[in-house]
């Protein structure tokens, strides 16, 4: 039975994996026809998106709370918006949200 749970966690990253560029690709075009006025809102989002990429429950976390951030400085920052439901829907994926209908509902 674990060995069908490895296999899961496998597809589960794979499917992410395949994913992301795309995601990534298409969060990039959103971002350059909304772009912030707040050199610190943008920082802050750029820093989540690296403590994302490195796929840990706790990263995943802290990437959250700076698109927080930069969403409360800047409300309309579709960038920080974007990136933060990002981080809902591979939480929800990757079952490490608390509940997996809450991140989908969230994301």
């Amino acid at each position: 039975m674990a060995d069908l749970f490895d296999v899961q966690d496998e597809l589960t990253s794979a499917i992410v994996s395949g994913v992301e560029p795309e995601l990534g690709a298409h969060e990039r075009t959103l971002s350059r026809r909304k772009p912030t006025e707040s050199l610190t809102a943008w920082e802050l989002a750029q820093k989540g998106f690296s403590r994302f990429l490195e796929y840990t429950r706790e990263d995943f976390g802290a990437a959250q709370t700076l698109y927080r951030k930069a969403i409360k400085l800047n409300s309309d920052f579709a960038l920080a918006h974007a990136l933060s439901a990002r981080v809902h829907y591979a939480s929800a994926m990757l079952g490490w949200g608390e509940e997996f209908a809450v991140e989908l509902k969230a994301g």
